[in-house]
């Protein structure tokens, strides 16, 4: 469910405090615009709201991932811990900033496995008909990266649909995302087999230099030419702060009273490539229920 029905909700419990719980599924995994389209991660989401009278939030969410460990094919465990406060500047526009620890499951190379910290701040404005959400992050572990997207999205809602207590909301959005599109380079390298490693050589480096190179893993063994070629290649792996996917969204939310069912068709399409990894267009599908109480 939307953030904002949640929020409308408190007011109309005259503000008083509230929970809310959400299970999700995703048939494939993008973060911060970047998607391993060689290999499908399905997720499966719980999570979990403590929503204060005074504005301040408490936020617990779990993610399993599926194909996410060091050989792409195990799942991985992710559990983000949360804290964060609403700013109701006016009727329209909301201030949203948090923070969010994570806390990875020992075997993962998931695509959010070398951050441990978010900082963030969301800016909703709302109407009727039109919505719009400003991202930015800041994002610190084994890697530290900045993070922007903005979302927008034309949409209509129906009262009392099928039901008096019933209402429905269809929105055909579009999204833009913001970050560096190297972060996850050093993870996969460092994770490559020889067989990865030879494949790339030989199709990004001149053929000459790609044999000898594969000549000498014999003579002086894998790690010390993988190192080499790394270092030799720093610009792949260095920061590269670009736009990276345009997103196009058509969410559906269904709510019956406290209960909210949402389903979104996205479709992702990458205005940037990869070094390392090949970016394409990809479809993806998310489906949710949730409840919120007093």
């Amino acid at each position: 469910m939307i953030f904002f029905q949640a929020r409308a909700q408190q007011a109309e419990l005259e503000k008083k405090s509230f929970g809310y719980i959400g299970f999700d599924y995703a048939s494939n995994t993008s973060t911060f615009g970047v998607t391993l389209n060689e290999v499908q991660q399905p997720s499966l989401m719980f999570s979990g709201s403590f929503l204060s009278k005074y504005n301040f939030d408490l936020n617990y969410s779990y993610f399993l991932t599926d194909n996410s460990d060091s050989s792409y094919t195990q799942p991985t465990g992710e559990h983000n811990l949360g804290i964060a406060y609403n700013f109701q500047v006016s009727k329209q526009i909301t201030i949203y900033p948090s923070y969010t620890h994570l806390f990875h499951s020992q075997n993962s190379y998931a695509l959010k496995s070398v951050f441990s910290d978010i900082a963030q701040t969301d800016l909703f404005y709302n109407t009727p008909y039109y919505s719009s959400t400003l991202t930015l992050s800041y994002l610190w572990g084994r890697n530290n990266m900045f993070y922007g997207s903005w979302y927008n999205a034309a949409e209509i809602t129906f009262e009392k649909f099928l039901h008096p207590k019933a209402m429905l909301n269809l929105q055909l959005g579009m999204g833009i995302n913001y970050s560096d599109n190297n972060y996850y380079n050093k993870v996969l390298y460092d994770n490559w087999s020889y067989d990865d490693f030879a494949g790339w050589i030989r199709q990004n480096l001149r053929p000459r230099i790609a044999e000898n190179l594969i000549e000498r893993i014999g003579e002086e063994g894998f790690d010390k030419i993988k190192e080499e070629v790394y270092t030799n290649n720093q610009a792949i792996f260095a920061p590269d702060y670009t736009f990276t996917t345009l997103d196009f969204m058509l969410p559906v939310y269904y709510n019956f009273n406290q209960l909210g069912f949402s389903f979104t068709t996205y479709l992702q399409v990458p205005i940037s490539e990869n070094a390392l990894f090949e970016q394409y267009t990809s479809l993806m599908f998310m489906a949710g229920i949730s409840y919120f109480f007093q």
